[in-house]
């Protein structure tokens, strides 16, 4: 097992415990950054989670939301960007809180 430890955390094996295969920690697969806001409108539901199009263009998914999403609705999120995910669909943001932006 390889541990690179600058700004992002990666495993390059998967660890092997006597028969036991052992994959690493979903937690280990994010980027070690500090949380970021980002803003924009849900625009589609997408194969597993929900498409977001942020204020300068581009089109994510997000995790972290357990709730329906209307499209059209704003959002300003706060989280981190992940280099894996179930999502299935383009760059991925974990959110742990977010708001409904009224305008």
């Amino acid at each position: 097992m390889n541990i690179f430890l600058a700004n992002v955390v990666m495993f390059t094996s998967t660890l092997t415990l006597g028969e036991q295969i052992v994959d690493p920690p979903q937690e280990a697969l994010t980027i070690a950054a500090e949380q970021q806001v980002i803003a924009g409108v849900v625009v589609a539901p997408g194969i597993v989670c929900p498409r977001l199009q942020l204020d300068d263009g581009r089109r994510i998914s997000l995790m972290g939301i357990d709730r329906s999403l209307a499209l059209g609705e704003r959002l300003s999120l706060e989280g981190q960007w992940v280099t894996r995910s179930t999502c299935q669909q383009g760059p991925t943001f974990h959110a742990i809180r977010f708001e409904v932006v009224i305008k």
